[in-house]
């Protein structure tokens, strides 16, 4: 199936841009052609009106509680391809929403599959470490669909600790890796399997959080620019802190070769001091 077969079949629904994936192997980069590269097995469908989504949810039909619609090409007849529209309600799982999330047991989770609900990585990382109480998925702040990283808080210390020690996670999960969005579709052409995921695990580093050691007292009330991921530490710093703690004359040398971490923007790096 190429490009223009896709573009044709779809955009009788509305306006849409097709965004075909390339695939990352070394095999495939070699691939002389684009759309030999392009056997991802799915790609996304970017509508210009939601209402064009709605219509093209209209015409397909449901099986197992899945979207299909039939396709053709110069090669096959109405071959069912998976259409998955993204649900905004799948961003977010909380255990509770009464219950109180600690910040400081908040890890960030990177190269999640963007078909992956929140639901479900709060399933998998509860498995493997201990009990979760909030995921939630990082959304691109226009089309509002779900990038590939995602925010999970743990109930307790142990578990947050248990996740950051081991730096990478891997687990099964049923479908595709393959992708979703809101106010758009995306569709695809292999059957069901399991895959195994994975992802990268580390402190998630927030912006709005005051000195863990002053609670602002040095620093003027100002919040913490800098925080310490290192297993020893795990603290918001202000600046005066951060020196007193790691250079002070109580600290170890140990403590000296830790490197702080600044978020500017939606980015993490580490400060050269």
């Amino acid at each position: 199936m190429i490009l223009d077969e896709i573009i044709a079949h779809f955009s009788k629904f509305g306006k849409v841009l097709v965004d075909w994936p390339l695939r990352s192997d070394t095999s495939f980069s070699m691939c002389s052609t684009a759309s030999q590269q392009r056997s991802m097995g799915f790609a996304f469908l970017i509508y210009d009106c939601e209402p064009s989504v709605h219509l093209l949810i209209k015409h397909c039909y449901i099986d197992n509680d899945k979207y299909y619609i039939f396709m053709s090409s110069a090669t096959i007849n109405d071959r069912p391809v998976e259409v998955r529209p993204w649900r905004l309600s799948d961003v977010d799982w909380l255990l509770d929403p009464k219950m109180e999330i600690n910040p400081h047991f908040t890890v960030f989770v990177g190269g999640v599959p963007r078909p992956t609900k929140a639901s479900e990585i709060a399933q998998a990382m509860t498995s493997l470490y201990g009990q979760v109480c909030y995921a939630g998925l990082d959304i691109d702040h226009e089309l509002r669909y779900p990038k590939n990283y995602a925010r999970v808080t743990f109930v307790s210390m142990h578990s947050f600790l248990a996740a950051v020690k081991n730096r990478y996670a891997s687990f099964f999960s049923a479908g595709l890796n393959a992708a979703k969005k809101v106010s758009l579709a995306l569709f695809y052409f292999r059957t069901l399997f399991y895959f195994i995921i994975f992802v990268e695990v580390k402190p998630y580093v927030m912006d709005s959080k005051k000195c863990d050691q002053c609670c602002g007292t040095k620093c003027e009330g100002k919040l913490a620019s800098l925080y310490c991921g290192h297993l020893s530490c795990l603290q918001y710093f202000c600046r005066p802190c951060w020196d007193e703690f790691h250079y002070g004359s109580h600290a170890s040398k140990l403590l000296a070769t830790h490197k702080p971490l600044i978020r500017i923007q939606n980015h993490v790096q580490v400060l050269l001091l």
